[in-house]
């Protein structure tokens, strides 16, 4: 894959045998972490690029709604944070 965000090696436990490698990319909305598919060479082919930020996002419904990176909801949170306003609702909706 070109670029890729990490790899994954599952072996075996009693063999030590390799039994899977796959690169992976982590999703920019919701930190998802997520496996390519053997032989893809850009991870575009098979997976969404949000048009707002630009990065790769997963599949799921949330992160397909509008462009919401982890980064601004944590920053929302901080901001609630500092001016003493609740912020279990947008913990919740992490």
């Amino acid at each position: 894959m070109r670029n890729p965000g990490g790899h994954i090696i599952v072996t075996s436990t009693e063999s030590g045998k390799v039994l899977e490698e796959v690169d992976t990319f982590t999703c920019n909305h919701c930190q998802k972490i997520c496996r390519t598919k053997a032989g893809m060479t850009d991870p575009t082919q098979q997976h969404r690029r949000c048009p707002h930020c630009m990065q790769l996002i997963c599949n799921r419904r949330v992160c397909n709604q509008g462009c919401a990176p982890i980064e601004k909801k944590i920053d929302a949170i901080e901001t609630a944070v500092m001016k003493g306003h609740a912020v279990d609702a947008l913990i919740r909706a992490l």
